[in-house]
């Protein structure tokens, strides 16, 4: 999915009493610090363009100002609230100054759509952002099948360099997902009726920490070793639920479970125990079954991934197969502003109009029947909105001209 967002138009508030004294605060310039945000990752895990968008999320933002004397200072240490209606408000206002260097990265703090934010997953004292290393410290936490169902997203590093190349459109951040994510399925392919009992993920490693450095070019993500490992126990039914052949039956939540992301080797001592009971066509009672499946040789699971763990019983064998679901990605185009900004103003294709007078805003259209008028233009925001293009004849007859099919409408951002 991709998500742009932009920050309001409004006046920067001086950056900290302590630094004003020392330095010289920078000179800004009437232009607004615009953002565009987007979606980054591999799969779906727990948000997607509908939900990124909820009223009430939330975005730490922060930028990294340095000036042309080569001191660095914070200059943006935001939140970014969605309305819901593709504006996202800071508390504070941004413009850009006149130079310097410029860095921004952020995170996602409240999940609106889900009622969580990262505190009600990660504890807020070990929760923690080192301004001076610019490392993101996220603690040890254990992930049970009843821990709070935080996507939490991160974003990679745009350098804005104003003293080379001073330019003020949107920038652009890509978020991307930390955990790992999996569910089981279970499907009958065999000639037995088959009743699946309960199904317990074991030996998974789901108690660590990570840390996300934001001092380089990119963030450079790390995450502690595995200080434990815990069984995910599914109960489908006590008395077993009878599986219609075909069909496929969700064992875990149709949602996907977070989980921390799992190298092969973590995978080392891990299995999937099968509780179930089956009756062959030609007998009269059922026969209780147990069945364990090793998961020492499963892929990686990395961050940013969805796993499906699909069963299939099959004649005298149950197999497993390991999926990674790709993401589905939507663009969605989100602002922080509704002022119109016009990034290229209209401009109109040599030798396609008689003669144009930009100052005046007036264009003289050949008289020839078979000649076509082109021009272009971008129009930045409100983005998500509709544009409309319309003729305002000057003299002569209003409907001498027509706008080509397909041409008169538009969105706003392309």
């Amino acid at each position: 999915m991709k998500v742009y967002i932009k920050h309001i138009i409004i006046t920067l508030l001086s950056i900290l009493a302590v630094l004003s004294c020392k330095k010289n605060e920078p000179t800004l310039t009437e232009e607004p610090i615009l953002m565009s945000f987007k979606e980054a990752g591999q799969t779906k895990a727990l948000l997607d363009s509908a939900t990124f968008a909820t009223n009430g999320n939330q975005i730490q933002v922060y930028d990294f100002y340095t000036d042309a004397n080569e001191s660095e200072s914070i200059y943006i240490n935001d939140i970014a609230t969605s309305s819901g209606n593709g504006t996202w408000p800071f508390t504070e206002s941004h413009k850009w100054t006149t130079d310097g260097v410029h860095k921004f990265f952020g995170w996602m703090t409240n999940d609106a759509s889900s009622g969580l934010a990262a505190t009600d997953l990660f504890t807020s004292e070990d929760f923690t952002f080192d301004e001076g290393s610019k490392i993101l410290t996220l603690p040890t936490t254990t992930l049970t099948q009843e821990s709070p169902q935080f996507d939490f997203m991160y974003s990679n590093i745009h350098e804005r360099n104003l003293n080379t190349n001073p330019y003020f459109t949107a920038v652009p951040l890509e978020f991307s997902h930390l955990f790992t994510a999996f569910r089981v399925t279970a499907a009958n392919n065999s000639s037995n009726d088959v009743w699946l009992k309960k199904v317990s993920i074991n030996g998974l490693k789901n108690t660590r920490g990570a840390s996300i450095d934001y001092s380089g070019a990119e963030p450079a993500v790390s995450f502690t070793a595995p200080i434990g490992q815990d069984n995910f126990v599914y109960n489908v039914s006590d008395d077993g639920m009878l599986m219609t052949k075909g069909q496929t039956y969700y064992v875990t939540p149709e949602d996907f479970q977070i989980m921390w992301p799992h190298t092969r080797d973590d995978f080392a001592d891990a299995e999937i125990v099968l509780d179930y009971k089956y009756k062959e066509p030609s007998a009269a009672t059922t026969i209780d079954g147990n069945t364990t499946i090793y998961l020492k040789d499963l892929m990686s699971w990395k961050g940013g991934q969805k796993n499906s763990l699909g069963l299939m019983f099959k004649d005298k064998e149950i197999s497993l197969t390991c999926k990674v679901e790709p993401w589905t990605v939507v663009a969605d185009m989100i602002d922080f502003s509704d002022q119109i900004t016009i990034s290229n103003p209209i401009t109109w294709v040599p030798n396609s109009v008689e003669s144009v007078d930009y100052n005046k805003g007036e264009v003289v259209l050949y008289t020839d029947s078979y000649s076509v008028a082109v021009c272009n233009f971008c129009i930045d925001t409100p983005a998500g909105a509709t544009w409309t293009a319309s003729l305002i004849p000057i003299e002569g007859y209003s409907d001498a001209f027509k706008i080509l099919d397909n041409t008169k409408y538009g969105t706003v951002g392309v």
